[in-house]
């Protein structure tokens, strides 16, 4: 392998030798990236994550979580960390065009009974926790950086990034996006295609009687 260290054992043991120690590349500092290098760093691989971006900020608005995705956080350490920066509710309820109701859903708590089903939070507030366990973790963040090439060997993936240094991993993970450079790299050129339908999104301050989420349905 690229970087690991050995442990071998007799042939009576049924294992020749274990590999003690990998090498991890994850590219894109999001959602998917970082909380990838919270999984592994939990578990003892320290990974090395690239983010395009020349800081940890983030833009966007409202981030949803859904009963999987709390779930995931909690098996991490991170939803009560979550639901501390957002707002939860059980309540899903559409409307038509003109606020006439149409249904009224009640979700289901499958990521803890005793916590409601949803979680919103504001897109950096996630980032920040992301970032944060992350690096507890032992994940190296390195900001500004993307992958020029990637080379699949015998003894690993050697890459070669866009400051010009090369290294090699025993594993590299493209988590950079709709444009991924890895998956550039992986496949050739394939460009995202405009379906035809937009979404504009703007953060305002929630009325108190809001306690639900909604839908409004148009023509």
């Amino acid at each position: 392998g690229a970087s690991g260290e050995w442990r071998k054992r007799s042939p009576r043991q049924g294992v020749f030798a274990i590999r003690m120690k990998r090498s991890i590349l994850i590219v894109g500092g999001g959602i998917g990236g970082m909380t990838l290098a919270t999984a592994l760093g939990q578990r003892g691989i320290a990974a090395d994550l690239l983010e395009i971006e020349t800081t940890p900020e983030v833009g966007g608005v409202g981030i949803l979580q859904y009963g999987n995705a709390l779930r995931a956080l909690r098996s991490l350490g991170l939803m009560d960390n979550c639901l501390s920066a957002g707002f939860q509710t059980d309540t899903y309820r559409y409307f038509d065009a003109m606020g006439n109701p149409l249904a009224n859903l009640r979700l289901l708590r499958i990521a803890d009974p005793d916590r409601p089903a949803i979680n919103m939070l504001p897109r950096p507030a996630l980032q920040t926790i992301l970032t944060d366990a992350a690096q507890a973790a032992g994940a190296k963040l390195r900001y500004g950086l993307t992958l020029n090439r990637l080379d699949m060997q015998d003894d690993g993936v050697k890459v070669r990034l866009s400051d010009g240094t090369e290294a090699l991993y025993d594993l590299v993970v493209g988590a950079d996006g709709i444009r991924s450079a890895v998956r550039k790299l992986v496949f050739g050129e394939l460009l995202p295609r405009f379906t035809g339908q937009g979404c504009w999104r703007v953060t305002m301050q929630r009325p108190p009687e809001l306690d639900y989420q909604c839908m409004y349905l148009g023509v």
